[in-house]
Protein backbone atom coordinates (compact mmCIF):
# COMPACT_ATOMS: atom_id res chain seq x y z
CA UNK A 1 0.00 0.00 0.00
CA UNK A 2 2.60 2.46 0.49
CA UNK A 3 4.75 1.27 -2.36
CA UNK A 4 1.71 2.41 -4.51
CA UNK A 5 1.40 6.02 -3.03
CA UNK A 6 4.84 6.63 -3.03
CA UNK A 7 5.00 5.73 -7.03
CA UNK A 8 1.72 7.45 -7.31
CA UNK A 9 3.53 10.86 -5.60
CA UNK A 10 6.32 10.68 -7.71
CA UNK A 11 5.11 10.13 -11.20
CA UNK A 12 2.59 13.51 -10.28
CA UNK A 13 5.94 15.11 -9.12
CA UNK A 14 8.18 13.97 -11.13
CA UNK A 15 6.59 12.42 -14.18
CA UNK A 16 8.21 11.84 -17.60
CA UNK A 17 6.36 9.82 -20.27
CA UNK A 18 7.73 9.04 -23.72
CA UNK A 19 6.28 7.64 -26.54
CA UNK A 20 7.24 3.86 -27.06
CA UNK A 21 5.17 2.64 -29.97
CA UNK A 22 2.76 3.56 -32.60
CA UNK A 23 0.39 1.20 -34.41
CA UNK A 24 -1.89 2.19 -37.47
CA UNK A 25 -5.12 0.79 -38.26
CA UNK A 26 -8.67 0.92 -39.51
CA UNK A 27 -11.85 1.20 -38.51
CA UNK A 28 -15.20 1.25 -40.20
CA UNK A 29 -17.09 4.39 -39.61
CA UNK A 30 -19.39 7.02 -41.60
CA UNK A 31 -17.18 9.25 -42.49
CA UNK A 32 -19.69 11.25 -44.63
CA UNK A 33 -23.58 10.85 -45.54
CA UNK A 34 -22.48 9.52 -48.97
CA UNK A 35 -20.40 7.05 -48.15
CA UNK A 36 -19.12 4.49 -45.20
CA UNK A 37 -15.23 3.94 -45.88
CA UNK A 38 -12.63 3.05 -43.10
CA UNK A 39 -10.96 5.72 -41.46
CA UNK A 40 -7.03 5.42 -40.08
CA UNK A 41 -6.92 5.38 -36.33
CA UNK A 42 -3.21 5.38 -34.80
CA UNK A 43 -2.71 3.78 -31.14
CA UNK A 44 0.15 5.84 -29.27
CA UNK A 45 1.96 3.65 -26.48
CA UNK A 46 3.26 5.44 -23.03
CA UNK A 47 5.60 4.55 -20.46
CA UNK A 48 6.58 6.76 -17.63
CA UNK A 49 9.89 6.81 -15.82
CA UNK A 50 8.24 4.83 -13.36
CA UNK A 51 6.84 2.32 -14.73
CA UNK A 52 2.88 3.18 -15.56
CA UNK A 53 2.34 2.39 -19.31
CA UNK A 54 -1.16 4.27 -20.71
CA UNK A 55 -2.30 4.40 -24.48
CA UNK A 56 -3.84 7.03 -26.65
CA UNK A 57 -6.25 6.52 -29.25
CA UNK A 58 -6.38 8.96 -32.58
CA UNK A 59 -8.95 8.62 -35.22
CA UNK A 60 -8.71 10.42 -38.64
CA UNK A 61 -11.95 12.19 -39.66
CA UNK A 62 -13.89 11.48 -36.77
CA UNK A 63 -14.15 14.89 -35.64
CA UNK A 64 -15.26 16.22 -31.72
CA UNK A 65 -17.35 12.36 -31.38
CA UNK A 66 -14.33 10.10 -31.45
CA UNK A 67 -14.56 8.48 -28.46
CA UNK A 68 -17.57 6.49 -29.39
CA UNK A 69 -15.32 4.76 -31.79
CA UNK A 70 -12.99 3.42 -29.15
CA UNK A 71 -14.97 0.72 -28.72
CA UNK A 72 -14.66 -0.68 -32.26
CA UNK A 73 -10.40 -0.27 -31.80
CA UNK A 74 -10.31 -2.14 -28.40
CA UNK A 75 -12.08 -4.89 -29.55
CA UNK A 76 -9.87 -5.15 -32.72
CA UNK A 77 -7.10 -7.92 -32.94
CA UNK A 78 -4.59 -5.52 -33.15
CA UNK A 79 -5.08 -4.22 -30.01
CA UNK A 80 -6.57 -7.55 -28.20
CA UNK A 81 -2.86 -8.96 -29.05
CA UNK A 82 -0.16 -5.88 -28.57
CA UNK A 83 -1.11 -3.24 -26.90
CA UNK A 84 -4.19 -4.33 -24.15
CA UNK A 85 -1.36 -7.62 -22.93
CA UNK A 86 1.65 -4.54 -22.92
CA UNK A 87 -0.59 -2.25 -21.09
CA UNK A 88 -0.80 -5.16 -18.06
CA UNK A 89 2.56 -5.44 -18.12
CA UNK A 90 3.48 -8.22 -20.42
CA UNK A 91 6.68 -7.74 -22.53
CA UNK A 92 6.09 -6.64 -26.32
CA UNK A 93 9.07 -7.42 -28.71
CA UNK A 94 7.23 -4.64 -31.10
CA UNK A 95 7.43 -1.96 -27.87
CA UNK A 96 10.59 -1.01 -26.45
CA UNK A 97 10.50 0.35 -22.62
CA UNK A 98 11.55 3.64 -21.20
CA UNK A 99 14.89 3.02 -20.69
CA UNK A 100 15.87 1.77 -24.27
CA UNK A 101 14.45 4.97 -25.90
CA UNK A 102 15.44 7.22 -23.24
CA UNK A 103 19.48 6.56 -24.01
CA UNK A 104 18.27 6.46 -27.76
CA UNK A 105 19.22 2.66 -28.08
CA UNK A 106 16.17 1.75 -30.09
CA UNK A 107 16.49 1.59 -33.76
CA UNK A 108 13.06 3.55 -34.72
CA UNK A 109 14.75 3.50 -38.42
CA UNK A 110 14.21 0.31 -38.77
CA UNK A 111 10.35 0.16 -37.35
CA UNK A 112 9.17 3.52 -39.06
CA UNK A 113 10.24 0.86 -42.79
CA UNK A 114 8.17 -1.73 -41.43
CA UNK A 115 11.41 -4.13 -40.69
CA UNK A 116 12.01 -5.53 -37.21
CA UNK A 117 13.64 -2.89 -35.07
CA UNK A 118 16.70 -3.86 -32.57
CA UNK A 119 18.14 -2.88 -29.93
CA UNK A 120 21.04 -1.04 -30.76
CA UNK A 121 24.89 -1.45 -29.66
CA UNK A 122 27.19 1.74 -27.88
CA UNK A 123 28.65 2.09 -30.93
CA UNK A 124 25.79 2.34 -33.03
CA UNK A 125 23.68 4.63 -30.90
CA UNK A 126 23.74 8.31 -31.26
CA UNK A 127 24.84 8.78 -27.75
CA UNK A 128 28.14 6.87 -28.72
CA UNK A 129 28.48 9.90 -31.87
CA UNK A 130 28.18 12.68 -29.11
Amino acid sequence: MLRTIWIWLLEHLWSEWQQVGTFQTEVDIQVNYYSKEPAKAWIHCYESRWGSRREEIKIQWAGWFHRKYHKKIRRAPLYQTEVYPWLHGRHNTKIPSFVLVKTKKWDFKKALLGETPVVLNDDESDVAKK
